[in-house]
């Protein structure tokens, strides 16, 4: 009896046990299901504040672009009132010359039959370089007229690349610094930059972006006199930070995670490419970021 009595209990206690398991795991499942909700929530937290993150960033850039742009039409208007001021006096130039002429004509036909064939001949001859000045004025003043015009015209193409817009071609080593120079003064958070070498990443000037602009460049740096000084200029300024890229292989700018562009260094030319479409830059990241992750720091 005493023993049955003792497997009774053991097979309560067994149950007990069984509920008491049950019951845990019930507990446990709510506590990792609830512990996945809260993680969600954080998810979508940092989301909603990455998104305002990101249009913050954008107010910034279109404000920077706004001001940019701004700068140009100015430089375009001070541009067009000196060709406006030198076509004046241009005008004024050849008015005075047309009027020598007559003058020296008038006096010509005036004492024609009363001084010699030589005074006459010199007089000729001055007329002779007159017209000649004349004619040279007026293509000046045709020149200074067609460049005024381009300058309208460039003014009026003053807008930023539609959004998406891609542009491929072969370009020289010049057309890329000029490219890339204009990327740098357009750039308001961020730079990542390659270059084939300390001594191109110089030409590209960094000393003129915003001193709130973060500059990650990549380039190589050897151990000579004329790059260490110029590594040494670099380090000086709080926003850039240089590491060493030996390859020497392509010329990289991103400019603000909004503007691409990549030239690889062929071995008869250059090819470029440029985009603002997010696709485009999201697909070549890996690509505009390699030199720099793989770069030595210094």
């Amino acid at each position: 009896m005493e023993l049955e009595e003792c497997w009774k209990k053991l097979e309560q206690k067994e149950e007990e046990i069984a509920e008491i398991t049950t019951t845990f795991n019930e507990l446990k499942s709510s506590i990792e299901g609830l512990k996945a909700q809260l993680q969600s929530k954080d998810n979508l937290i940092t989301t909603l504040e990455s998104n305002l993150n990101a249009k913050d960033d954008q107010v910034n850039t279109i404000s920077g672009l706004m001001r940019t742009k701004d700068q140009q039409i100015e430089t375009i208007k001070h541009s067009l009132k000196m060709k406006d001021d030198q076509i004046f006096s241009m005008k004024e130039t050849l008015e005075a010359k047309e009027k020598e002429l007559q003058m020296l004509q008038q006096k010509a036909d005036a004492s024609r039959g009363m001084v010699s064939n030589t005074f006459l001949e010199e007089k000729n001859k001055r007329i002779q370089e007159l017209e000649k000045e004349i004619k040279l004025l007026n293509l000046d003043l045709k020149g200074a007229d067609d460049e005024v015009e381009k300058l309208k015209e460039k003014m009026r193409n003053q807008s930023a690349p539609a959004k998406g817009e891609i542009m491929m071609n072969t370009v020289s080593r010049e057309q890329i610094l000029e490219f890339m120079r204009d990327m740098v003064t357009r750039s308001v958070h961020n730079l990542v930059v390659t270059t084939p070498s300390i001594l191109d990443l110089a030409e590209l000037g960094l000393y003129d972006a915003r001193t709130s602009v973060n500059i990650k460049a990549a380039c190589s740096v050897e151990q000579n006199p004329e790059h260490q000084e110029l590594l040494q200029e670099f380090e000086a300024l709080d926003n850039i930070t240089i590491r060493n890229f030996d390859s020497k292989d392509r010329w990289i700018c991103l400019k603000d995670n909004e503007e691409m562009f990549i030239a690889p260094i062929g071995e008869k030319s250059n090819l470029a490419v440029f985009s603002n479409d997010h696709l485009h830059i999201k697909f070549f990241t890996s690509l505009m970021m390699e030199s720099w992750l793989i770069a030595r720091k210094l």
